[in-house]
């Protein structure tokens, strides 16, 4: 099972790396590359803070998961000015 999904994802990065080349030649459009890093950043605090979380299990622990993770991303995204729109 662990085979085809590494097969499944090393063929999207392949399709994703062919994809990017040649659409660079039909049509070169902006990557904003500091804009991704930051939500990259944002997502990585969200996921160490919810992995900090007990195990309660069920929909308690689904809940408080989804809370505390939405809480932590929205703050940290905030904080990082992720998306490029400054608040003031």
């Amino acid at each position: 099972m662990a085979g085809a999904a590494i097969s499944t994802a090393a063929s999207f990065a392949i399709g994703l790396i062919a994809c990017l080349l040649l659409s660079r030649r039909a049509i070169a459009l902006p990557v904003p590359w500091d804009a991704l890093a930051r939500c990259g950043l944002a997502s990585a605090v969200m996921a160490a803070m919810v992995l900090m979380l007990p195990p309660l299990g069920g929909l308690v622990e689904l809940i408080l998961d989804a809370g505390v993770g939405g809480l932590v991303y929205a703050g940290a995204a905030l904080a990082l000015n992720a998306a490029g729109f400054a608040m003031c």
